[in-house]
């Protein structure tokens, strides 16, 4: 790692001296550190620990759709420890999900200069560039071999293999399951479709273009496609967890868009209603609407004297005193009739006890039959004439004099 710089204190080289310096140097680190009294394994173990932290902090970001934020801890990790194959190959990822295809080539292939067997790159490398010959591969991962060079160039065939044609399968369900990781569900979408286009019953592409419908939110697609893998496969368990979420999915979109029809409707309702509770309160329907016309009851009231036509009544003779109860307000219900006093010396009074309702402008006629007593004498007798509603609320009222004469 370096050589003595004082007495048996062992340095690093200045390449990796300044590097690590710089990072403890930054905004927001714990402590400094004293450079010059720390031990080489010391300083590889700290870098490493902050290598790794750089690179979990990338795969948060990555996972929450921060691919800036993301690339910067990964950069970051690299720059600590440029032999990280995990943080190339999440590089790589972050670039190809900004359509950065040559930065992201560069990033995998970078992996795969320090491990050329390194799958997750080999599978990368294979999607983002499923057209290109094996020698690109090769090219990809330089390795010296002097006995491939040496070897003759073989024909090439004119019909490939059935293994070749599998393989290109298999490229292209890698490309969709790096599509589908990486969030770019489109893509991954038309990638699992030619899939299926080319092998038909393959249930592992149903099972991921279901997967792919389900984040897309197309529950209706995502169920077909899963019920499809099942029949195909009816004991792969993962389709059957797939079918649960897509179920739970579904109804819980289902409610949701029945709370926001809800929500659309009897928001404006609520409001409606409060604005006119508010304004009933404050008597604002009372102004706008016509003033309610009370009922406004009158009473005509006349003797009837058949025999005499005096305007007496005479002693033993019968008389009627005739109303007429006329409305010019608005409609009156269950009025009533009633005579003070109720009994009068010399008199037999018959008061009506029937109730009766009036609209407005309508009339009602009624006669009280009165019989004066032979031994009636002289003398005049006020009478007080009422018209109450149901709960004796006087509406109307008149007074009248009868004048008794005896014989």
């Amino acid at each position: 790692m370096g050589e003595s710089l004082r007495g048996n204190i062992v340095t690093i080289r200045d390449r990796d001296w300044k590097l690590l310096k710089s990072c403890f140097d930054t905004p927001g680190d714990i402590k400094r550190i004293d450079f010059e009294q720390v031990r080489p394994s010391q300083i590889t173990h700290k870098m490493n620990d902050i290598a790794n932290a750089h690179y979990t902090l990338g795969k948060a970001a990555l996972d929450d759709g921060q691919v800036d934020q993301a690339i910067t801890h990964f950069e970051a990790a690299l720059k600590l420890d440029p032999d990280f194959i995990a943080a190339h190959h999440a590089l790589a990822l972050c670039y190809f999900s900004q359509h950065k295809l040559e930065e992201a080539r560069n990033a995998v292939q970078a992996a795969l200069k320090l491990d050329p067997t390194y799958e997750p790159a080999l599978y990368f490398l294979q999607a983002i560039a499923p057209q290109e010959p094996k020698q690109t591969q090769q090219n990809a991962h330089p390795i010296e071999n002097t006995e491939q060079e040496n070897r003759p160039v073989q024909r090439e065939q004119t019909e490939p293999p059935i293994e070749e044609a599998e393989l290109n399968i298999d490229k292209e369900m890698q490309r969709g399951l790096v599509f589908l990781n990486n969030k770019q569900y489109p893509q991954a979408e038309a990638a699992f479709k030619k899939v299926i286009k080319a092998s038909a019953n393959d249930a592992t592409a149903h099972y991921n273009l279901a997967q792919c419908y389900m984040e897309m939110g197309a529950y209706g697609d995502a169920k077909r496609e899963a019920d499809t893998t099942l029949r195909l496969q009816p004991q792969y368990q993962p389709a059957h967890q797939l079918q649960n979420t897509i179920r739970f999915l579904s109804k819980r979109e289902k409610q949701q868009l029945l709370y926001n029809k809800i929500k659309r409707y009897l928001l404006p309702f609520a409001i409606v209603v409060i604005i006119v509770f508010i304004a009933f309160n404050m008597g604002w329907f009372t102004r706008l609407l016509p003033e309610k016309i009370p009922p406004k009851l009158s009473i005509d009231i006349t003797l009837e004297d058949p025999n005499n036509k005096n305007g007496y009544i005479d002693a033993g003779e019968s008389v009627r005193i005739r109303l007429i109860i006329t409305n010019s307000g608005s409609t009156a219900k269950n009025l009533q009739v009633r005579v003070s006093p109720k009994t009068i010396g010399g008199l037999r009074l018959q008061i009506p006890d029937r109730t009766f309702s009036l609209r407005k402008n309508q009339f009602e006629t009624f006669r009280i039959p009165i019989i004066a007593d032979s031994q009636a004498r002289t003398k005049k007798v006020p009478i007080k004439i009422e018209v109450v509603d149901k709960n004796q609320i006087q509406l109307a009222t008149t007074d009248f004099q009868l004048n008794i004469k005896s014989k």
